[in-house]
C-alpha cells in the first residue's frame, strides 16, 4: 500500500526533498486521525491507577467494532475486571527482560525473529529498489511492495484459523524455502522465488507486532 505509492510518486517526483515532505505532511494528518480514532489499549489501562473501568470502556468499544453480538456485549459490561497489578513508581528498565528464566527466553527469542525479519524484509525491499539493471527501478519496487497485500491477508487468516506463533513460525519456514530457491536458481524462477519470499515475510512481520505484545 503505502510503499507502492511511495514508488509511484517518486517515479513522477524524483526529488527525494518534495517526496520526504509530502510523506511527512501525508503520515502527519495520518497520525492525527489515529490518535482522536485509536482505542487506548486494555492491558495498558489495567496497570494504571483507577484504570480498571477505563479498561473495560475500551474493551466494549474493540467489541463493538468487531461486530460482537449484544449478549457478548452485556457479558462484558456485567463482568467484574480485577487488576493484580500495583502501580510501581519504579520506572520499567530494559533490565527487567531478564529477571526470569521465562523472561529471558521469550525476550532473546523475540530478538532473534525481529533482526531476521528486519534484515529480510528491508533487504528484500533495498533489493526491489535498487533493481537488477533490467527493469525500471520504480516498476520493482512496486511490484515487490504489491505482494505484501497478499501476506498481510494470509497473516491476518493465519492468525485468525492457526494462531499467532504457528504463523510466524510456518512463515518464516516458508520465507527461507523461498529465498534459497532464489539463490540457488536465476531466470522467471529466482524471480517468482523473491516474490514468494516477500508475501511470505510480510506475513510474518505482520503476525509478530500482536504475538510480540501478548509475551
Amino acid at each position: 500500500g503505502g510503499v507502492t505509492l511511495v514508488a509511484v510518486m517518486a517515479s513522477v517526483l524524483r526529488s527525494w526533498w518534495q517526496l520526504s515532505n509530502i510523506c511527512a505532511i501525508w503520515g502527519m494528518a495520518i497520525l492525527l486521525v489515529v490518535h482522536f480514532a485509536a482505542i487506548e489499549s486494555p492491558s495498558w489501562l489495567l496497570n494504571q491507577p483507577n484504570g480498571v473501568e477505563r479498561a473495560k470502556d475500551a474493551l466494549v468499544a474493540i467489541a463493538q467494532r468487531s461486530g460482537a453480538s449484544e449478549d457478548l456485549l452485556g457479558k462484558i459490561n456485567d463482568s467484574v475486571i480485577v487488576s493484580d497489578v500495583t502501580p510501581s513508581n519504579a520506572a520499567p528498565s530494559f533490565i527487567d527482560l531478564f529477571r526470569t528464566r521465562a523472561a529471558t527466553v521469550k525476550a532473546l527469542s523475540l530478538f532473534f525473529v525481529w533482526f531476521t525479519l528486519s534484515l529480510v524484509y528491508y533487504g528484500l525491499s533495498s533489493l526491489a529498489a535498487n533493481g537488477d539493471g533490467t527493469s525500471n527501478r520504480y516498476t520493482s519496487l512496486a511490484i515487490s511492495s504489491l505482494m505484501e497485500q497478499p501476506g498481510n491477508l494470509a497473516a491476518f487468516i493465519g492468525m485468525k484459523k492457526c494462531g499467532k506463533r504457528l504463523t510466524v513460525v510456518s512463515s518464516l519456514t516458508l520465507s527461507s524455502i523461498a529465498l534459497t530457491v532464489a539463490l540457488l536458481f536465476d531466470g522467471p524462477i529466482r524471480q517468482v522465488s523473491l516474490a514468494a519470499g516477500k508475501l511470505t515475510i510480510t506475513a510474518a512481520f505482520a503476525a509478530v507486532y500482536p504475538w510480540t505484545t501478548l509475551l
